[in-house]
């Protein structure tokens, strides 16, 4: 399993600057349709749709430091960014990034308190356990295999903060060698995937 965690991604100027954006963005609540493991699902969350000049610093960054090694393409159209985030008393929905081969999680907030949750679970291959559990950290940078299931977790009662962060999809450069390979078992991680949501 690929997982990479990386602390202080960005250099300092350039965390402060994304933590000022991010408390200024005008963030919009929606509740998303019913769970499908074939497609995202953001549900009872905050969203912003557009990244802002200091943050899109964030996914120049990814491809500087990954894109050689995943082989991330740096087409646009092998890319998708958005900012979300949720408050206490939401419980996010365990999903896959359908379509993309890698995922991205960066958090931003520089306020936060590590008591407070809010870190991500990355759930094993064959759905029986958690691999992976990531705790939200300022300046961290959380990179997986998009087809894994994972989810963001809680936050405290006490917590008044949005747990923010901005999520960066990508697909490989199909111009490149494959270096790992995606296809192995998709059609038996469709049926688990399908099976989380039965019972």
């Amino acid at each position: 399993m690929i997982v990479e965690v990386i602390d202080n991604f960005l250099d300092e100027n350039e965390c402060k600057a994304i933590h000022k954006e991010m408390k200024k963005q005008k963030w919009q609540f929606y509740h998303g349709s019913e769970p499908q493991y074939i497609v995202e699902n953001r549900v009872n969350s905050w969203s912003v749709t557009t990244l802002s000049n200091a943050s899109s610093k964030v996914a120049k960054a990814i491809v500087n430091t990954f894109g050689e090694k995943y082989s991330l393409s740096k087409a646009p159209s092998d890319q998708s960014f958005y900012m979300n985030a949720h408050t206490f008393g939401v419980e996010p929905e365990a999903h896959i990034d359908n379509g993309y081969n890698f995922s991205c999680i960066y958090y931003p907030n520089m306020d936060w308190k590590l008591r407070w949750g809010g870190g991500t679970v990355v759930y094993n291959e064959d759905l029986t356990d958690v691999e992976k559990y990531v705790a939200y950290k300022s300046n961290r940078l959380l990179l997986f295999e998009s087809f894994r299931m994972h989810q963001a977790m809680p936050v405290t009662r006490k917590c008044n903060e949005l747990r923010t962060c901005i999520v960066m999809k990508f697909r490989k450069d199909k111009s490149q060698p494959d270096r790992i390979n995606y296809g192995e078992k998709r059609g038996e991680r469709s049926i688990l995937h399908s099976k989380w949501y039965e019972d």
